[in-house]
């Protein structure tokens, strides 16, 4: 069992003669993250967000090994964004998008941050405080319930904006510029969240296809995407965990008007990473789930839609990935991919998240019709029956990401 941590122990060491009132956020699955308000003293930052990392994943304990590297990992790319970074100036091909600011990075035992007494190996970094904030999902809702936070055209421009800052990422030019500085390339390519993934991803999908007459081929379809591909689609530099947490704006109860989305959680970032099928697959697997559980409320419903469709316009703009009807076409390969990581992403998080809704089984049949329509290979996906099948994806979610020649 893990010692209690004493921030106020760890940020005097930071910021001498200052106090601060500690506030443990919700919602930090993989390091814990509590928010230090200062009460009195000379440190020149109000708030700062402390974000704590030991060697698991936090909400599963020890038994979930997870390198603090991954705190590495975040501040380097923190850094790579921030106004002095090698990435800054490409973020002006893109409307505003924020990260956020780091301050410090510490690692070592736990007793020597000032923590505790504990010789367990920990990571913190201190991040500026950007105030109450919200994800997408969240955002969406307190719109579906109050329409003057956000017209349309600003929905469609949140949507639009963070679809752009991901064609951005994953671009060959990012990846580019990562992989000529090498030290920092060095440190961003890796496999470190491959156990993780098994463990919580692909192993658990076996039983939850189980009752399926083809589950059993369903899960061998996945393992091999996951462990040797059958086609080899294009590495990039990518955020390896995109769910609707990743993006937040400022909570519309704060009273701030200000929309610009913030993209954060960079600590699974890697250069040898998937884009598409990785970043945009996962990303679009839980907001599938949302718009089919906001079935019952038409409002929200048509908001998410609204959002996800200006995601995609402004991926697709952007990224200008082009597909055709060939079974040797690189992007059809990656939309194959795709299929199959979106799908099973739907799945897990129709178990994980929606076990008890109403739309369980519609979210779980989404799932395994990607998965289905991703086909044994590519003849098999652009065979004449399969293909009239994918083009009536609903809402041609994932098809919408490309340009069809």
């Amino acid at each position: 069992m893990a010692q209690p941590a004493n921030y106020q122990a760890y940020l005097e060491s930071l910021f001498p003669n200052t106090t601060w009132e500690i506030q443990r956020l919700t919602g930090g699955l993989v390091n814990s993250t509590s928010r230090a308000t200062k009460t009195s003293g000379t440190c020149k930052y109000d708030s700062v967000i402390i974000k704590h990392a030991r060697p698991y994943i936090e909400c599963a304990g020890p038994e979930w090994a997870f390198s603090t590297d991954r705190q590495t990992i975040e501040a380097i790319v923190l850094e790579l964004w921030s106004e002095s970074g090698l990435l800054y100036e490409s973020r002006t091909s893109t409307p505003p998008w924020h990260i956020p600011q780091l301050i410090r990075h510490d690692r070592g035992k736990e007793s020597a941050l000032k923590l505790n007494d504990s010789d367990l190996e920990a990571s913190v970094i201190t991040l500026l405080d950007l105030g109450k904030l919200v994800n997408i999902v969240q955002f969406l809702r307190a719109v579906a319930k109050t329409p003057s936070i956000a017209n349309d055209e600003q929905i469609a421009h949140i949507g639009s904006t963070v679809g752009q800052a991901f064609a951005l990422t994953h671009s060959e030019e990012t990846t580019k510029r990562i992989l000529e500085n090498t030290e920092t390339a060095q440190v961003l390519t890796h496999s470190m969240a491959e156990s993780v993934v098994w463990k919580a991803a692909i192993e658990p999908v076996q039983e939850r296809l189980a009752g399926r007459q083809n589950g059993q081929s369903l899960y061998d379809r996945i393992v091999q995407e996951w462990k040797s591909p059958k086609y080899e689609t294009r590495t990039c530099f990518s955020l390896g965990d995109f769910t609707p947490g990743t993006v937040l704006l400022k909570d519309p109860s704060s009273g701030s008007s200000d929309l610009t989305p913030i993209i954060v959680d960079w600590e699974f970032a890697q250069v040898n990473g998937h884009g598409v099928n990785g970043d945009i697959a996962q990303f679009l697997a839980s907001i599938c789930c949302e718009i089919i559980s906001a079935k019952a409320d038409s409002v929200l419903h048509a908001l998410l839609l609204h959002f996800t469709t200006s995601f995609c316009v402004g991926y697709r703009e952007a990224a200008k990935l082009h597909v055709k009807r060939a079974a040797d076409d690189g992007n059809l390969q990656l939309l194959r991919s795709a299929f199959i990581m979106a799908g099973r992403e739907i799945i897990n998080q129709a178990h994980d998240v929606y076990g008890k809704s109403e739309y369980f089984q519609d979210m779980l049949d989404r799932g395994v019709w990607y998965v289905e329509h991703a086909g044994a290979d590519m003849e098999e996906f652009i065979g004449d029956g399969n293909w009239a099948e994918i083009m009536k994806e609903e809402g041609l979610l994932l098809q919408s990401l490309f340009i069809q020649d």
